[in-house]
């Protein structure tokens, strides 16, 4: 069995966390000894406690501090050149053959101060899990060239788009072989098709987190604001959280759109979302694979989503959903407008949308990453 060690750049829950808890737990489930290094959160997710009880050791990361005057003499008298590093050298197991570093963007391993160095020194095989792309916040050029090493020294990198994956190699300007597409899971227990709505009414749901810069939830409203659309017969639902809430009800009142869009909050419990919705909306700036978008489609609806990231591909325009080919207004109006059109066909394309998505879905997306995790770890064992 291996000792492998999980780092999570997260210290809230969210959608980039399920992927590498589940590969913890089948770890722990076949013999595994399981380390996760994360930053201290304000309060441990369930899923972190169900870990501890099945046998893994969980050490949180404080945030890193610069040193004092007197802590930098200190440290050059005791010849500490990187004392960033110290921390995951004396905290972390010697004994590591594998290491799977979960991020919520491609690069935020580069947030965790001395955690590059340490890989680097340390020598332990270790996997990138990148989970979203943000073309508007790259890293410095001086932070570039220690994102290159991290990338060709890496086992693998493993993506959840392959869009994602083109756009890192044109960043860093270098060919990645190392890297892999990996699927995440849904917020799913059952996974059977949902009735459809049997409402006259047209009701579509935009399930996503509440920030604007990513989201790109106002260009939703400023799309719906034209006349037209105050005429039409239909109910915009935003399921979510997050920091741009307020923002959002504004913009709903600013375009005058309340008798017909309403913010519904963060509901838990998907499948009653699309009991009572017809088709998802995703006005994306930035994505990975929105887990909204398969979920959605795994439960028979249809999407209109933007040409970013990993979306066109699960997304045909017009057989499964349609495409706004750039997350603008001129494209979101011009992509509700075919919708529209074809609103009396969305119960048909919901059916072949999650035909073409059962028919794509990893049925072992914690399987396929801890295997890779076993072929790093058996790497180090072969070299030791």
């Amino acid at each position: 069995m291996a000792t492998l060690l999980f780092i999570t750049t997260k210290k809230t829950w969210g959608g980039s966390e399920p992927l590498w808890c589940d590969t913890a737990e089948r770890a722990l489930a076949v013999g595994h000894r399981v380390t996760i290094a994360m930053p201290t959160p304000e309060k441990l997710h369930s899923r972190h406690e169900k870990l501890a009880e099945m046998g893994a050791k969980i050490i949180f990361k404080a945030p890193w501090a610069k040193p004092t005057l007197l802590r930098r003499v200190v440290l050059k008298l005791r010849r500490i050149k990187r004392p960033e590093a110290k921390w995951w050298r004396d905290h972390l197991p010697e004994k590591t053959d594998a290491i799977c570093i979960s991020q919520g963007g491609t690069y935020c391993a580069m947030n965790m101060p001395g955690l590059v160095p340490w890989l680097f020194d340390s020598g332990i095989p270790y996997l990138l899990v990148c989970q979203s792309n943000r073309a508007y916040a790259l890293p410095s050029f001086q932070m570039r060239r220690d994102i290159q090493g991290l990338f060709r020294n890496a086992f693998k990198i493993c993506f959840v788009a392959e869009e994602n994956a083109r756009a890192a190699a044109r960043f860093l300007a270098m060919d990645l072989p190392n890297a892999a597409v990996v699927q995440n899971p849904v917020n799913l227990r059952d996974t059977g098709i949902v009735p459809w709505s049997g409402d006259t009414k047209f009701r579509l749901a935009c399930v996503a987190r509440f920030e604007i810069r990513d989201k790109g939830q106002d260009l939703l409203l400023e799309a719906l604001s034209r006349p037209a659309w105050k005429e039409r017969d239909f109910e915009l639902s935003f399921f979510g959280n997050g920091p741009d809430g307020e923002i959002i009800q504004d913009l709903i009142g600013h375009y005058g759109l309340g008798e017909k869009v309403r913010v519904a909050g963060f509901e838990p419990d998907i499948r009653k979302v699309w009991a009572a919705h017809q088709m998802l909306v995703l006005p994306s700036l930035s994505e990975g694979t929105p887990l909204s978008l398969i979920e959605a489609q795994v439960c028979g609806r249809p999407a209109l989503v933007t040409r970013v990231d990993g979306n066109p591909d699960w997304v045909e325009e017009g057989k499964t959903g349609f495409l706004a080919e750039a997350p603008t207004v001129y494209h979101l109006r011009a992509a509700l407008d075919r919708a529209w059109d074809k609103r009396y066909f969305w119960h048909e394309m919901g059916k072949a949308a999650r035909d073409v998505c059962m028919a794509k879905r990893d049925p072992d997306h914690a399987g396929t990453l801890l295997k890779m995790l076993d072929m790093a770890a058996s790497r180090t064992k072969t070299e030791s």
